[in-house]
């Protein structure tokens, strides 16, 4: 991937530029989603560490060259199994380039983020994805949420507390034509009805509790 870290960095200096044109102010941006996971039913793309630091300092350098010096660059993005391994060779290997790693549910326990906080003291970390599924308990779904995602992420100095599908409808659609990703449909935020009405699902119970102490909620 060498020879494509300028095409990678410049395709995502546009997007920047891109939002900015249309009158938003970005605060971050990533170099690829979960860089481990490839398969074939979904657009997935398999970069090592190495290839992400390269295009993670060249994008850094067009970005501080075209006016995105306070924007910064969220590295990882994947599985918390894997905290002691790909975010921290990727912070060594650009460590001028990313402001630290972003976390997922999928793989793991929240505790691994204080794998990479010990090897990476000096960086940031943040919690970015999970999704629920229609079918679980509530109780014990927002316990878990507490527990591992707006309290637990926290606790393990996350910045961020974030979930994945915002609105749905009640098969977990749209979704992509034979993707094997949320076999069991996948639970959003907000439920979107055929007739027009919504319902709330757990995820934005507790984002709505724990936004009478942050800035934003549900």
């Amino acid at each position: 991937m060498q020879p494509l870290n300028g095409p990678d960095a410049n395709y995502l200096l546009k997007t920047l530029q891109g939002y900015q044109g249309k009158g938003f102010t970005v605060w971050a941006i990533g170099i690829q989603n979960e860089p481990q996971n490839s398969d074939s039913t979904y657009p997935t793309c398999l970069i090592s560490a190495s290839q992400e630091a390269a295009i993670g300092t060249s994008l850094r350098s067009l970005m501080d060259d075209n006016g995105f010096t306070d924007q910064v660059i969220i590295g990882y993005e994947h599985n918390w199994d894997d905290a002691g391994a790909y975010p921290v060779t990727l912070m060594n290997d650009a460590p001028n380039a990313f402001s630290g790693a972003s976390f997922h549910c999928y793989a793991g326990t929240v505790s691994d983020q204080q794998t990479f906080v010990d090897d990476e003291p000096g960086k940031a970390v943040y919690f970015t994805e999970c999704t629920g599924e229609f079918g679980s308990d509530w109780w014990s779904d927002i316990k878990w949420y507490m527990d591992n995602i707006f309290i637990g992420a926290p606790n393990y100095y996350a910045q961020t507390g974030a979930m994945w599908n915002l609105a749905l409808d009640g098969d977990g659609e749209p979704k992509l034509p034979g993707t094997d990703s949320c076999g069991t449909p996948c639970r959003p935020v907000v439920t979107v009805n055929s007739n027009g009405t919504y319902n709330w699902n757990q995820e934005c119970a507790w984002v709505s509790g724990g936004g009478r102490d942050v800035a934003s909620g549900c």
